[in-house]
């Protein structure tokens, strides 16, 4: 039982979860097909872009092309770890534990 081990403590259990079967996912009050309509894509009629999708769940608006844009080079200029960090890690570092840097 997932709730068995808080015998004595008391606790909330909150479904952060709702699916409508008919209407299926929604992102900030959008369906999937909402969201490939309005979300900026690579190509015109193609799959919107991942960081249009990031943009829209973290600000609740749909972003303009530019700001994906930007978004995206943001993103990509975040990505390098520096040497300084990959230097200073132990030689017996447990291989999966380096993937998440």
């Amino acid at each position: 039982m997932v709730l068995g081990g808080m015998r004595g403590m008391t606790g909330l259990l909150w479904e952060t979860s709702l699916l409508d079967p008919d209407e299926g996912i929604r992102f900030r009050g959008l369906s999937i097909p909402e969201c490939q309509k309005l979300l900026p894509a690579a190509k015109p009629g193609g799959e919107p872009l991942p960081e249009g999708l990031l943009w829209l769940l973290l600000t609740g608006k749909v972003p303009s092309k530019e700001q994906v844009d930007a978004l995206s080079k943001e993103l990509c200029d975040r990505a390098t770890v520096p040497g300084l960090c990959i230097g200073s890690l132990p030689y017996c570092l447990f291989f999966l534990l380096q993937l998440s840097l």
